[in-house]
């Protein structure tokens, strides 16, 4: 519940969810990170797998392929029920998400409502009723599954040997921190840049639907004109942020996720050749952490 002391997320918990909304995000949370789990564990037993067929003991292949049976068998299964409890989660705030939106916004006072700043017409309940999805389909099922296979991956670095868990775990918290930094960057510089495309959009919008008017005024090339030039300026202030900031940093991000995969792996190949680590340890090492940087990855997609 730490991701609740964010004051967003703790409206769309609080405000936009009932009760039994709440019960079903909680039990599909649970199912997500049991998932999350599975995609962890399931490659040990292939490890086990390949370490009996390298040493010749039948007995270990046997015991890697019903692991790793057992365990898909049991992802299924979660499966399955993470899909059922997901679409009833759905189905619940499909039809109270708009009832709770709708009465916030009939609570507003009716001046607060006609005032030219008020974003909550009907087009802003849409556009609130949308973000809400997203947020909620991104944290429940992109981004704190992400966190789970971190987790579990980590564990899995540690049991091989503390070492390897330590190096998995320093990238991660320098991963991190990056990302904050980057986030507290990109919040600061793209708020003014976000107000002009706001105005602008609320601008085209009336154009839009006022075109009898424009046409009879005869002032269509006027307004594309002002259509291209109110938003270069947020132009520049967006590219500043994102294809030159943010792509530099995603590129020193990835060099530095190279540079402990480097560390990690050939650790975790020269325990395996001294005989400190199993093969089969070995194995899940690189499963274990290559889940772990395919997930920072997919987070810093999530930033933009």
């Amino acid at each position: 519940m730490q991701l609740l002391q964010n004051a967003e997320l703790r409206f769309i918990w609080y405000e936009l969810m009932n009760d039994r909304a709440r019960t079903l995000a909680l039990r599909s949370l649970a199912l997500v990170l049991a998932g999350s789990l599975m995609l962890i564990t399931a490659p040990y037993g292939i490890s086990v797998f390949i370490d009996g067929i390298a040493t010749g003991v039948p007995a270990a292949m046997l015991t890697g392929g019903l692991i790793y049976g057992q365990l898909k068998v049991l992802d299924i299964g979660l499966g399955y029920s993470r899909m059922q409890t997901r679409e009833r989660f759905f189905q619940e705030e499909f039809w109270f998400l708009p009832q709770a939106i709708s009465r916030l916004s009939f609570a507003r006072p009716l001046a607060w409502l006609s005032g030219q700043s008020s974003d909550i017409d009907g087009g802003g309940i849409e556009s609130l009723r949308d973000k809400v999805w997203n947020v909620i389909g991104s944290y429940l099922y992109t981004i704190i599954p992400a966190l789970g296979q971190t987790a579990f991956g980590l564990g899995a670095c540690y049991y091989a040997h503390p070492l390897i868990g330590v190096l998995a775990t320093t990238l991660v918290l320098i991963e991190l921190s990056l990302a904050r930094m980057n986030n507290r960057f990109i919040h600061k510089n793209m708020r003014w840049v976000i107000d002009i495309f706001k105005r602008a959009d609320r601008r085209r919008s009336e154009w839009w639907h006022n075109l009898d008017h424009v046409k009879c005024h005869g002032i269509e090339t006027k307004l594309l004109g002002y259509i291209h030039d109110e938003v270069q300026a947020g132009l520049l202030g967006d590219d500043a942020v994102w294809r030159v900031y943010y792509t530099r940093w995603i590129a020193i991000r990835r060099v530095i996720c190279l540079l402990f995969a480097i560390a990690v792996f050939g650790t975790t190949g020269y325990l395996v050749w001294t005989e400190v680590v199993s093969g089969a340890s070995g194995v899940l090492v690189f499963f274990a952490f290559e889940r772990v940087q395919s997930v920072l990855f997919d987070l810093s997609d999530q930033q933009r």
